[in-house]
C-alpha cells in the first residue's frame, strides 16, 4: 500500500515539473549599440560616443522573460569614441584616457542586485585608463527580436578612476569632473 502512495507522489511530482516553465541559460552578443559620454566645461558642453561595443552575456530566460543575469561583460575600444567637435577633441579625450596604454574601457558584471518589472540593478567593475572601480548600474530591459534591449545611464567622476579632468588654454577651459555615461545596447542570441 505504501509503495502505491510513493508511485502516486512520484507521478504527481513529475507532472508538476513538466508543466512548470524552466529557465534556460542563453548566450547573447551585441546586435547594435551606442554608448555616449557627456560632460561640461567652463566654455561648452561636450559629447563623445561610439557604436563599436563588444558585449557578451549569459542570461537565464523563461520564454521571452529575463529571469537572471549569470555573466556579462562589455568592452569598448577607447579610440572608437568620437566627438561632435572634431578630431582635436578626440585627441584630447584619448590623451586624458591614456588610450595609447589602455586601449579598452571595460565593464565586468559581478552580480545582480535586483530584477523587477523590467528594471535590473547590477553591480560590476568598470575599468577606465587602467583603473578599476566597482559601480552599480540600473538598466531598463525590454524584449527585442531574438534578444533584449538594455538602456541606462550612470554618472561617474573621472577622478574616481585616477583621471585628472583636463584643462586647456592656460586653464581658461576646465572640464568638469563628473561625466554621464548613456548606454543603449541591443543583445541577440549568440
Amino acid at each position: 500500500m505504501k509503495q502505491v502512495h510513493y508511485i502516486k507522489a512520484f507521478i504527481i511530482a513529475a507532472v508538476c515539473l513538466a508543466v512548470i516553465p524552466s529557465s534556460a541559460q542563453t548566450k547573447y552578443k551585441t546586435a547594435s549599440a551606442k554608448v555616449t559620454v557627456t560632460g561640461t566645461s567652463t566654455i561648452h558642453d561636450w559629447e563623445e560616443s561610439t557604436t563599436t561595443v563588444n558585449a557578451n552575456a549569459d542570461f537565464a530566460v523563461t520564454g521571452n522573460s529575463l529571469q537572471n543575469i549569470n555573466a556579462a561583460s562589455v568592452s569598448i575600444e577607447t579610440k572608437s569614441l568620437k566627438s561632435t567637435k572634431g578630431s582635436l577633441m578626440d585627441n584630447r579625450t584619448y590623451e586624458t584616457l591614456k588610450a595609447d596604454t589602455y586601449s579598452t574601457i571595460n565593464f565586468q558584471f559581478t552580480k545582480v542586485i535586483s530584477i523587477t518589472n523590467g528594471v535590473a540593478t547590477v553591480a560590476g567593475n568598470l575599468t577606465i585608463a587602467g583603473n578599476t572601480q566597482p559601480i552599480e548600474l540600473q538598466l531598463t530591459i525590454t524584449n527585442a527580436a531574438n534578444g533584449f534591449i538594455l538602456k541606462g545611464s550612470k554618472k561617474i567622476k573621472m577622478s574616481s578612476h585616477g583621471i585628472k579632468p583636463p584643462s586647456f588654454m592656460l586653464g581658461a577651459l576646465k572640464v568638469a569632473d563628473e561625466v554621464n555615461i548613456n548606454i543603449d545596447l541591443t543583445l541577440t542570441k549568440a
